[in-house]
């Protein structure tokens, strides 16, 4: 099964970078979209909050004096307003005092919601505060609009964090490349002169060295092996040379030895018979 060991050098550190990239370009994409999903919902919220304070103030005196026509039309001035679809406004008993629902949408008139109140779902924001005057609790106004510009803005972001992440990839990667080459030369390097020496048996050749870290250390520990390999060698080759004139010089000795023996030995062949 392929994996990470099948990988050249390189390709090992490229992955090794690339992958650290990815996951803390991942981990920030993703802290920063949930980021700007609870911003984009506060958002819609705080459009909403702003809204049913204006509303409230505004319908406060309709309510006070039971006057519908007024209510329904400040209720009616939410056509302005970008997003909102529903609102209902409640007396101070929760029944329904007036309404509105702009154009497209289906009514919405839930009971009176208890105090200020938030939902978020099912493709609508809806939000609740109660009316007041002097202390006195006048009425509720409840507030929908959709989700669309939040839906908006969560896929902008989305594809926003998208290609930051691709964007971040390929700078990652293009990095990484450059970045392996201060590491993966100088090994390389080492490797290519122990296949060389290997090949050709000559221990003269050297590494160059270009850094003072941990692998420069190594490449000067690998040339001063080689420097001392080569002295031994040297002084391998001299003795055996040595030897080799010694043989010779032991192996003439010996010829010339064989040679006074065989001439000893026809004299005193000779002697035996004359005799």
């Amino acid at each position: 099964m392929f994996g990470l060991k099948d990988l050249s050098l390189k390709e090992k550190l490229i992955a090794i970078q690339l992958a650290t990239a990815c996951t803390a370009l991942l981990f920030y994409a993703s802290l920063t979209f949930v980021h700007d999903l609870k911003a984009s919902r506060n958002s819609v919220f705080s459009q909403l909050s702003s809204a049913a304070r204006l509303v409230g103030g505004s319908a406060a005196s309709a309510l006070d004096f039971g006057d519908h026509a007024a209510a329904e039309k400040v209720l009616s001035a939410l056509e302005d307003e970008t997003g909102i679809v529903n609102a209902c406004l409640y007396d101070a008993q929760g029944g329904v005092f007036a309404k509105y629902t702009r154009k497209g949408y289906p009514d919405f008139l839930p009971p009176a919601p208890a105090g200020e109140t938030r939902d978020f779902g099912g493709g609508y924001a809806s939000l609740s505060r109660g009316i007041t005057r002097g202390g006195d609790a006048l009425g509720t106004i409840l507030l929908r609009s959709d989700t669309k510009q939040y839906q908006r803005a969560v896929e902008q972001s989305a594809l926003g964090m998208f290609s930051l992440l691709i964007v971040g990839i390929v700078v990652a990667m293009l990095l990484a490349i450059l970045a392996q080459k201060a590491i993966s030369g100088p090994i390389l390097s080492l490797a290519a002169a122990a296949k060389r020496i290997s090949e050709t048996g000559k221990y003269s050749f050297r590494v160059e060295q270009q850094a003072s870290d941990e692998i420069g250390t190594l490449g000067r520990a690998f040339n001063e092996m080689l420097a001392q390999v080569e002295t031994r060698d040297a002084e391998l080759r001299e003795a055996h040379a040595a030897l080799e004139t010694r043989v010779q010089e032991r192996t003439a000795e010996l010829g010339a030895a064989n040679q006074r023996l065989s001439a000893i030995l026809e004299s005193v062949s000779c002697g035996i018979v004359l005799a």
